[in-house]
Formats: C-alpha cells, structure tokens, sequence
C-alpha cells in the first residue's frame, strides 16, 4: 500500500520573544506526514501588526520587502498560498 505524505508550512509570530525595539520574531513551522520543526525566519515584525489568520504582516508600511518575498515564497513552493 501507498502510504500517504502531507506536507504543511505555517507562518507566526511568536510574541512571548518580544525584543527591545518591540519586534517579535517570525518563524515558519514545517510539519511533513505529523513531524514538525520549526524555523527562525530572520524576519521580525511588531507584534500588533501581524495577523495569524492571514500569516503575514497586514501594515506594508512598517514590514520590509525582503520578509515578504520570503513568505511568499515559502508558501508558493508549499503549494498553500
């Protein structure tokens, strides 16, 4: 039999690990068929500024290019965005 592989990658911010400036940092969590690991992006947002629902930052004003080309990125190759 065929066994069955799922492959899933989740963006968020994790605000317990707020730095001076105010920035949390962002990490990728990548789970393939129930293993997960998660992933220090090098990206950081303000905390109020992020949205778990949509997984990015929703102010473009105040996140860099580079940290969204990351994500998006990440999610294409995922096949989730």
């Amino acid at each position: 039999m065929c066994r069955r592989t799922t492959f899933s990658v989740v963006f968020f911010c994790k605000k317990t690990k707020v730095n001076k400036k105010g920035k949390a940092p962002v990490y990728a969590r990548i789970t393939t068929s129930g293993q997960a690991t998660e992933i220090y992006t090098q990206c950081q947002v303000e905390p109020e500024h992020w949205s778990q629902r949509l997984e990015r930052c929703v102010l473009r004003k105040f996140c860099f290019a580079t940290e969204m080309r990351f994500i998006m990125r990440w999610k294409m190759c995922a096949g989730t965005g």
